[in-house]
């Protein structure tokens, strides 16, 4: 067998480096496989678009596009409370508005609505 200087054999300098490679791509694949979503910061202005559903303890729920869970504060009516509202649970909208860090939600990411409309209606939106 061939050793080195130090008395490491060629077989025990190829594990080092298959071990060595293995942990840099197995670590570098978790990184991209485990990228946080990112939060919004507070008073940064989203738009957003997805559909009005149910689950919202305090708030109205919207599920966005982009998978995630949020609850909706605003003027707006929250769908459910009256039948003659404009927007109920299922419909799909674009909404634009500010992440609040502190709410009475009590769950998902708030966000203060400032616009909301159907998605293809523009004779639907509310803005304040």
């Amino acid at each position: 067998m061939i050793s080195n200087q130090k008395g490491f054999t060629t077989p025990q300098i190829f594990i080092f480096i298959f071990i060595l490679v293995l942990v840099v791509v197995v670590g570098g694949y978790v990184l991209v496989i485990k990228k946080p979503v990112p939060i919004p910061e507070q008073n940064q202005v989203i738009n957003l678009r997805g559909m009005l559903v149910s689950g919202g303890v305090e708030c109205q729920g919207f599920q966005g596009d982009d998978g995630k869970f949020y609850t909706l504060t605003g003027d707006f009516v929250r769908p459910g409370f009256t039948s003659d509202g404009p927007f109920k649970n299922d419909d799909v909208v674009n909404i634009e508005g500010v992440h609040l860090e502190q709410t009475y939600c009590q769950q998902g990411t708030t966000i203060e609505v400032s616009k909301i409309s159907k998605e293809n209606s523009a004779d639907e939106t509310v803005g304040w």
